[in-house]
């Protein structure tokens, strides 16, 4: 809370079960006294928080019950499960709490396939003059096939070759193990973000401005085609993250088609690291709807245009 005011709760003081910490700092906030003295604090905040994880259901309600402060938050601690995003449901006096995963359900699927092929048609029309003068742009630069295939785990965690337009050299892989190698310093920030801002595998100027328009992406709309992608969803994983990755994150992430664009490229792109693409892949996941697809592809647009976060 003291980390993230956003929200909404600033904490003034720790009340323990006894007194015997009085006068000490937990991350800053003092512990005022006991829980004894709750009344003295009732008169002057509204919020308690109660984060006892010792203390068992009967014993968590009775505490709730016994402080007299207008608004009591629980804060039981569940091991294992992401707390994110989900709904309190009331069985007949049990808290009852729903995790949601909309995108596995099987009429979700068939909606968003059916919009799937009609846009990624309509798309490839559009943008085949584009993809054209890329390519004469990348074997000026560069000669050799303009095109890619990239080889990531896709639904089910089955393998499957995404193209895209060519934006590094044909030895990039000697270029980065070289280039980790001489900046040792570098290896922090490719390892959080897989990634690198100066990355010297990329083909100057036209492999800058495709990556950061995001024309390089435009062959995968024959991955949606083919039904091995969808137009929005978490971005699929190269198979050297599935060793990197939290391995529930990856089971969760290849249960649904992985997408050209998503929630984590529209807010973060490149900006955000693992933890924040794993927060955002899971709200998708878990909250689908054809128009949460919608915003997304809305926003993606005003986002390739401002480059931001791209390299």
């Amino acid at each position: 809370m003291s980390n993230n005011p956003k929200l909404g709760y600033v904490p003034v003081g720790i009340l323990d079960l006894d007194s015997g910490l009085a006068g000490t700092e937990l991350n800053g906030v003092p512990v005022v006294g006991g829980v004894r003295g709750a009344g003295y604090w009732a008169k002057r905040v509204k919020t308690a928080a109660v984060a006892m994880p010792e203390l068992e259901g009967t014993q968590l309600a009775q505490m709730s019950a016994r402080l007299p402060f207008p608004q009591v938050l629980l804060l039981p601690e569940y091991q294992g499960i992401q707390t994110s995003w989900i709904s309190t449901r009331d069985l007949n006096g049990v808290l009852g709490l729903e995790v949601k995963k909309n995108l596995l359900l099987r009429r979700n699927r068939m909606l968003k396939r059916a919009t799937d092929i009609a846009g990624a048609g309509a798309l490839l029309i559009f943008s085949l003059p584009l993809l054209l003068f890329a390519c004469i742009a990348i074997m000026i630069v560069s000669p050799g096939n303009p095109f890619y295939r990239h080889e990531v785990a896709g639904y089910r965690m089955r393998p499957f070759r995404m193209f895209k337009l060519r934006t590094m050299y044909p030895d990039a892989k000697d270029r980065l193990q070289k280039y980790l190698d001489d900046n040792p310093e570098r290896r922090s920030e490719w390892l959080q973000y897989l990634k690198l801002r100066n990355d010297p595998r990329i083909l100057p100027v036209v492999g800058t401005f495709l990556r950061r328009s995001s024309i390089d992406e435009l062959p995968q709309i024959i991955n949606v085609l083919r039904g091995e992608m969808s137009l929005v969803g978490p971005r699929p994983l190269a198979l050297y993250e599935l060793e990197v990755v939290d391995p529930d994150y990856v089971n969760l992430r290849c249960s649904v088609l992985p997408g050209i664009t998503g929630m984590w490229q529209v807010e973060k792109r490149s900006e955000g690291g693992l933890e924040a693409r794993e927060e955002m892949d899971t709200y998708y996941i878990r909250n689908w709807s054809l128009w949460l697809d919608i915003y997304i592809l809305c926003r993606t647009f005003p986002t390739v245009l401002s480059g931001r976060g791209a390299y």
